[in-house]
């Protein structure tokens, strides 16, 4: 019997302890007005900018991949563009990269000059990270931009 009003006695205090720690939550919140909210909206993200001498390089995320340290290089056989990427996925391993990376070479004007497909690696297997690479053969004019983007 001892233990039946024991128990009874701890479930109790456990009831006061939560009814005194709602009612200051209440209290606090009292102060303030408020307002209901609807769920989170997705806002895409904004590209990164890289300005460069005379052309800039964006970088693009997508709902799958986030890019970073994206850059360019001025090599003998063209101008290299190359960077980082993470894949955003709730899977503990990624067997294979979703997509691939287009990157565009685009004048002042807007009009495209050249498009190819960026090679990946990860860095090791199964992993959410990598690096991508391509070469444009294009020397970017004053003016242009290079897009990296995420395509699935």
């Amino acid at each position: 019997m001892s233990k039946k009003v024991n128990i009874a006695v701890l479930f109790s205090s456990i009831g006061l302890v939560l009814m005194s720690w709602a009612s200051s939550s209440i209290a606090a919140s009292n102060d303030t007005t408020l307002v209901p909210t609807s769920p989170a909206k997705q806002v895409p993200e904004q590209p990164s900018i890289t300005p460069t001498k005379g052309y800039s390089i964006i970088a693009i995320d997508s709902n799958e991949v986030a890019f970073s340290r994206v850059k360019s290089s001025k090599e003998k056989n063209g101008y290299a563009v190359s960077g980082d990427i993470r894949i955003k996925s709730m899977k503990h391993r990624v067997l294979r990269f979703p997509g691939y990376v287009s990157i565009v070479l685009k004048a002042a004007d807007g009009s495209e000059l050249e498009s190819i497909k960026a090679r990946y690696h990860s860095k090791f297997s199964g992993s959410k990270s990598g690096h991508f690479d391509a070469v444009l053969k294009t020397t970017p004019p004053d003016g242009s931009r290079i897009e990296v983007t995420h395509i699935r």
